[in-house]
């Protein structure tokens, strides 16, 4: 990295070098992009297919993401109910 380099004079060398870079990428905030493809254990109608579901059921896993941390009832990647 360009601004961690030290000049002979022992001060930092020109920041103007580093401003030409581009700025670090952020992480995206759209979960739509960063989920996994699940489309293969979707049904036609949109749910887990029998055999995906009795899997995660046995496994102990969140029927919506599939995550051993939580159930499907406190997932936060699960659209809100609109009860409220």
């Amino acid at each position: 990295m360009l601004s961690q380099q030290i000049s002979a004079t022992g001060t930092s060398a020109s920041s103007s070098a580093s401003s030409s870079l581009a700025p670090p990428a952020l992480p995206s905030t759209d979960k739509r992009s960063t989920s996994p493809d699940i489309s293969s254990v979707l049904g036609p109608d949109g749910k887990l297919l029998p055999a995906e579901k009795k899997q995660r059921k046995e496994q102990n896993l969140c029927l919506f993401c599939g995550s051993p941390d939580h159930r499907h009832a406190q997932c936060p990647s699960a659209p809100s109910s609109g009860a409220g």
